[in-house]
C-alpha cells in the first residue's frame, strides 16, 4: 500500500498545531490510520495537561503507577484489530503470556458472576454500566498487557488509555471516586471521536465493548472502501477544532 502526506491545523483551547501526517494512499480502513489518530490524541493531552499546570496543577500519572489498570477499559472494533495484530507479532512466549493473562482474566471475571455482564454493556445506560465498572475495579484484575506495573504496549495502547489523567495523589486511583479523584478534562473526546467514525460505508457506529474480552472478538474486518483522508476529517470533526 502506498503512502501520501496530509496537512492540516488543529486548533485546541490556546494552541494551533499545524499537522503533517503519512497516511495511506487509495482506500483504507480505520485500523490503518490508528497511528494518525493516536498522534492526534497526543496533542488533546497535551493541550489539557498545559491547561492543568496552568491552572496549578500537577498530572501525578507516572511509568510504574498502575493503579488504573485494573479499570474496564472500553475499545473500539478498530483497536480490537490492532491490538490482535500486536499480540500476534509478539515472540511466542510473550504471546502466550499475554493470552495466559487474558484466560486468566476471563476465569476470574467470570468466577464473580461479571462476564455475561461485561458481554451485555454496551446498550446499558450510563449509570448501569457504571456499576458493572465499579464492580470490575474492585476484582483487582491486572490488564493483560501490564508488567512491573507499566504498559507494555505503550505505543499502541487504546484512546481510553491515553485520555485517562488525573492531578489528585497517585495514592487514590486505588480507590477512586468522584470526591477523591480529580481528572483532567480534555478538549475534545477522542474516543467518541473514533466511535462516531463507524466502520465501513455502514454509517452506524460499532459498539465499544470492554478490552478484557478481546479474545473473544470476532467482529467482521472492515471494508477498505474510504480515502484515508476522508477518515481522518470525520475525526477531527467529531472531535471538533480542526481544518
Amino acid at each position: 500500500m502506498g503512502t501520501g502526506r496530509c496537512r492540516f491545523t488543529l486548533r485546541l483551547g490556546g494552541n494551533q498545531y499545524n499537522c503533517e501526517m503519512t497516511l495511506p494512499a487509495g482506500p483504507a480502513r480505520v485500523a490503518d490510520i490508528l497511528p494518525a489518530l493516536y498522534a492526534i490524541t497526543g496533542l488533546v493531552v497535551e493541550t489539557a495537561i498545559e491547561e492543568a499546570q496552568g491552572a496549578g496543577h500537577t498530572v501525578t500519572c507516572r511509568a510504574g503507577c498502575g493503579a488504573c489498570c485494573r479499570q474496564s477499559v472500553p475499545i473500539s472494533v478498530h483497536e480490537a484489530e490492532a491490538l490482535l495484530r500486536v499480540i500476534s507479532e509478539m515472540d511466542e512466549p510473550r504471546r502466550q503470556r499475554v493470552k495466559a493473562r487474558f484466560e486468566d482474566a476471563l476465569h476470574k471475571i467470570a468466577g464473580a458472576g461479571l462476564l455475561d455482564k461485561l458481554r451485555e454493556i454496551a446498550p446499558l445506560e450510563d449509570d448501569a454500566r457504571r456499576e458493572i465498572a465499579r464492580k470490575y475495579f474492585r476484582l483487582g484484575i491486572a490488564c493483560p498487557f501490564l508488567e512491573e506495573e507499566s504498559c507494555s504496549i505503550y505505543e499502541q495502547r487504546p484512546i481510553r488509555c491515553r485520555e485517562y489523567l488525573v492531578t489528585s495523589p497517585a495514592e487514590h486511583c486505588t480507590d477512586p471516586s468522584p470526591e477523591t479523584v480529580n481528572v483532567v478534562g480534555l478538549r475534545g473526546a477522542p474516543l467518541q471521536a473514533l466511535y462516531t467514525i463507524g466502520a465501513g460505508d455502514s454509517g452506524t457506529p460499532p459498539d465499544l465493548f470492554p478490552m478484557i474480552l478481546l479474545p473473544e472478538w470476532q467482529g467482521p474486518a472492515e471494508t477498505a472502501t474510504r480515502p484515508a483522508p476522508q477518515i481522518l476529517r470525520a475525526f477531527l470533526t467529531a472531535l471538533g477544532g480542526g481544518e
